[in-house]
Formats: C-alpha cells, structure tokens, sequence
C-alpha cells in the first residue's frame, strides 16, 4: 500500500487534474490525501452561505473519493502569488511529518 497526497490550490482541482490517477491509487487499495492550499471568506466578500456550499462541496467530494485526511491552508483565494511560497512551503512540508 502507498501513501498518496494531491495538492490543489483550489478544490476541483484535484478531480480535473488528477481524477484519473486518484481512482486508481484507491482501486489499489492506497491511502490517498487531500492538501487543499486556498479557502473562500466573507471578509473577501463571499456569502456566508457561499462559504457554507464550498464546505459543504469539499465534503461531498471527499467521501466520494474516500480521502483519508484532508489538510487545509486556508489561504484566501485568487491571492496565491510567488511571496506566497517562503510562508506556503514550510506549511506543506508540516503535512509530510
């Protein structure tokens, strides 16, 4: 058994970009790992019910996919730049330990 993670910076991501590769890591009986690095807010101007839906979303597709654990970097979202990166790098590294 292999211990897996896929990184999206946003949710869908890890179904558009690596669906595929995912059904099959669980089809082999893998651990598979969700890292979802950004997250929506109201104080970004998104309902509350807008941020309740995405949750909502996130959990549909988890136990859909039978995720073992999923981590969450809570970065606002559409802010993901390069600076980004010296405070996001340790953060993902954490998740390895």
């Amino acid at each position: 058994m292999k211990k897996v993670i896929v990184i999206s910076a946003h949710p869908d991501d890890e179904t558009l970009g690596a669906g595929g590769a995912l059904l099959k890591h669980l089809a082999n009986g893998d651990e598979v790992y969700w890292l979802i690095v950004t997250n929506v807010f109201e104080h970004q101007g998104f309902s509350k019910a807008r941020v309740d839906s995405r949750q909502e979303e996130i959990n549909a597709v988890a136990k859909a996919f039978g995720f073992k654990k999923i981590f969450n970097l809570n970065y606002p979202t559409m802010t993901l730049s390069s600076s980004s990166l010296i405070k996001m790098v340790p953060e993902i590294s954490k998740v390895f330990l």
